[in-house]
C-alpha cells in the first residue's frame, strides 16, 4: 500500500567532555614597547572562530588574546601590552560524523611565560575545551499530512531545536569621560583593561541586536604621586546591530561579545589637566540562531477495506527540556602568604563547572579564581587565589542524560580585613540547558496482508473495558470518525469508551 514518507532528523550525542590542551608560542614585543624587567601578570583571553567536523576529528580554531603588564627597565616602571596568538587544535571524537552541530568553550587552567631576553618571551597556556558534538541522522517516517483518505494514523509529536545560521561581525566605538575633579591627574596610562559583561540579543523586524556593558580598567601614573600607581573604573552600554540579517519571529538566538582590540589616549579638561580619556575599542560579536521545529508522526496506523497491518520502528532522539536560569553567590576567604598593603584591581573567572546527579535532584561544583593585583611593602605582585565550590540546583531534577551550563561572573567584591585575610563574594548567572534521550516508534509502512477481509455489511461488535474508539476502528479496518457517528452514546470527545452498550461496525 502506497504512503508518502517524510524525513526527519535524530540527533544524538556522539562527543562530550573536557579536553586539556597545551599551546606553546614564542614571540616578541611590539616595537614601540620597553623592554621586560619583570613580569607581574598575563592573561589570556581565548575565543572560538570555527568549528569544522571532519569524520571522526573535530577541528576547532580561534585566538588567544594575551595581556601582558611588567615592570620595563625605563626607571622599573609599569608597562602593559597586549598581542593575539592564532590556534588550530584537532580533537578526536572517535565517532564518524557527516553531518552535526559542535558547541565548544575555552577556560585557561594554567598559563606561564618565560623571558628569554628583555625583547622575547614564549608563552605557555593549558587550556581546557568544553566540547559537545551532536550527529545529525536523517529517519524515513509516514508523512501524517499527506495520508489517503483511507488511511488513518494515530498520531503523536515533538519539537526541537535546529541550527539555522551563525554570523560574526566586528564592531568598532569610540567612548570618552573626565575624571572626576578630586581624581589625580594623568601622567601617564599604564594600561586598559577591556571586558564585556553578559551579553544578550534582541530580534525586531528581522535584525539582531546584541546588547552588552564594556568595562573599562584604566591603571594609570598620576601627576605628582611620586609613581603611585590609580586605578579609574567606567562602564559603557553598547548596541550591535548585525544588519544582513533576515530573521523569522520563531528563531532562537544565542549570543557572545568580546572585546579584541583597544586604544587609549588622554587629552585635557577646561582646566587644562590630563583628565580626558579616549578610548577607540572593537567588540566582535558572534550570534548563533536556532529554530523551533514540531514534527509529528504516527504511533499507529491501519487501511479501511483490506486486512493491512502497521510497519513500525523504533528511533532514538535527543531533546532539549526547559532550560534553568538563576543567580548563585560564592563567598571564600583566603589568607595569603604575602603582606597586602593595597589591592588595585581584582577579576575573577570560573575555571570548571560541572554537574553530578545526587539522587532525585543535580548538583552543581567547580572551581573559581580570584586575580588580585596587589602592592606589597617592596612592590606589585598579583596574587590568585582559588576555591572549590558546589550548590544544590534544587529546579533541576535527575532526569536529564547531558546538560550545557553557562555560568559566569557578574559582580565580583573583595575586602583586605585588618588581620590579613582576604575576602571575596562574586555573584553568578547561571544557565543549565538539560537535554534528554526521547525513544518512539513510528510508522514507516502499511502492509497489506495476503488473508481476505470478512465481508459481513453490518457487525455488532460486544466492546471489552480496555477498549477504544482507536482500537475497535484498527480491528475491523473502518474509518474511526465515521464509527464514532454511527455511536454516539458509546465513545466521548477524546475517544475513550463511555457505555458497554453494543457498538454498530457499518462496512
Amino acid at each position: 500500500m502506497e504512503i508518502y514518507t517524510k524525513e526527519i532528523p535524530l540527533f544524538k550525542n556522539v562527543f562530550c567532555g573536557d579536553v586539556d590542551r597545551e599551546f606553546e608560542k614564542e614571540t616578541s614585543l611590539a616595537d614601540y614597547c620597553p623592554d621586560i624587567l619583570r613580569l607581574i601578570k598575563l592573561d589570556a583571553s581565548p575565543y572560538v572562530e570555527s568549528t569544522v567536523i571532519n569524520g571522526d576529528k573535530c577541528i576547532i580554531s580561534g585566538t588567544y588574546l594575551f595581556s601582558m603588564l611588567y615592570e620595563s627597565s625605563e626607571n622599573v616602571s609599569l608597562s602593559f601590552t597586549t598581542f593575539t596568538l592564532p590556534f588550530s587544535e584537532k580533537i578526536e571524537i572517535k565517532t564518524a560524523v557527516r553531518e552535526g552541530t559542535v558547541n565548544c568553550k575555552i577556560k585557561v587552567k594554567r598559563i606561564g611565560c618565560k623571558i628569554i631576553n628583555p625583547r622575547k618571551f614564549s608563552v605557555r597556556v593549558k587550556s581546557a575545551l568544553s566540547i559537545s558534538v551532536q550527529g545529525v541522522e536523517k529517519a524515513k517516517i509516514c508523512d501524517t499530512a499527506l495520508l489517503p483518505q483511507n488511511i488513518f494514523a494515530k498520531k503523536d509529536s515533538f519539537s526541537y531545536q535546529e541550527k539555522a545560521d551563525e554570523k560574526t561581525n566586528e564592531f568598532t566605538f569610540e567612548e570618552s569621560y573626565t575624571l572626576n575633579e578630586k581624581a589625580v591627574p594623568i601622567d601617564d596610562v599604564i594600561m586598559n583593561y577591556m571586558s564585556t559583561e553578559k551579553t544578550e540579543c534582541f530580534i525586531s523586524n528581522g535584525k539582531a541586536e546584541l546588547k552588552t556593558t564594556v568595562t573599562s580598567k584604566l591603571l594609570y601614573v598620576g601627576e605628582g604621586s611620586d609613581g603611585k600607581c590609580i586605578m579609574s573604573q567606567r562602564s559603557f552600554p553598547v548596541s550591535m546591530t548585525f544588519d544582513d540579517t533576515d530573521i523569522e519571529d520563531d528563531i532562537i538566538p544565542c549570543c557572545e561579545a568580546s572585546v579584541v582590540s583597544a586604544e587609549t589616549s588622554v587629552d585635557v579638561d577646561s582646566y587644562g589637566e590630563n583628565r580626558v580619556v579616549i578610548i577607540k575599542f572593537t567588540v566582535k560579536g558572534k550570534i548563533t540562531l536556532y529554530k523551533t521545529c514540531e514534527t509529528e508522526f504516527a504511533t499507529d496506523g491501519f487501511a479501511s477495506g483490506c486486512r493491512n497491518y502497521p510497519v513500525l520502528q523504533k528511533f532514538t532522539t535527543l531533546l532539549n527540556r526547559d532550560p534553568v536560569s538563576r543567580i548563585i553567590t560564592l563567598e571564600g576567604r583566603f589568607t595569603p602568604d604575602t603582606k597586602l598593603t593595597e589591592t588595585v584591581d581584582h577579576t575573577c573567572k570560573i575555571n570548571e563547572c560541572k554537574l553530578k546527579k545526587d539522587e532525585n535532584t543535580a548538583v552543581l561544583y567547580g572551581s573559581y579564581t580570584v586575580s588580585m593585583l596587589c602592592k606589597t611593602e617592596e612592590r606589585y605582585e598579583n596574587i590568585d587565589l582559588t576555591e572549590s565550590f558546589e550548590e544544590q540546583i534544587s529546579e533541576l531534577d535527575a532526569s536529564f542524560d547531558i546538560c550545557d551550563i553557562d555560568c559566569r561572573p557578574l559582580e565580583v567584591g573583595i575586602s583586605l580585613t585588618s588581620d590579613g585575610n582576604i575576602d571575596t563574594k562574586m555573584i553568578c548567572s547561571l544557565k543549565l540547558t538539560p537535554k534528554a534521550y526521547r525513544t518512539f516508534s513510528a510508522v514507516t509502512d502499511i502492509v497489506t496482508s495476503q488473508e481476505e477481509r470478512d465481508n459481513y455489511n453490518l457487525i455488532f461488535c460486544y466492546p471489552s473495558s480496555k477498549d477504544d474508539l482507536w482500537n475497535i476502528a484498527k480491528r475491523y479496518f473502518v474509518d474511526p470518525e465515521e464509527l464514532r457517528a454511527d455511536n454516539p452514546e458509546n465513545f466521548n470527545a477524546v475517544g475513550e469508551l463511555i457505555s458497554r452498550l453494543p457498538i454498530i461496525i457499518k462496512r
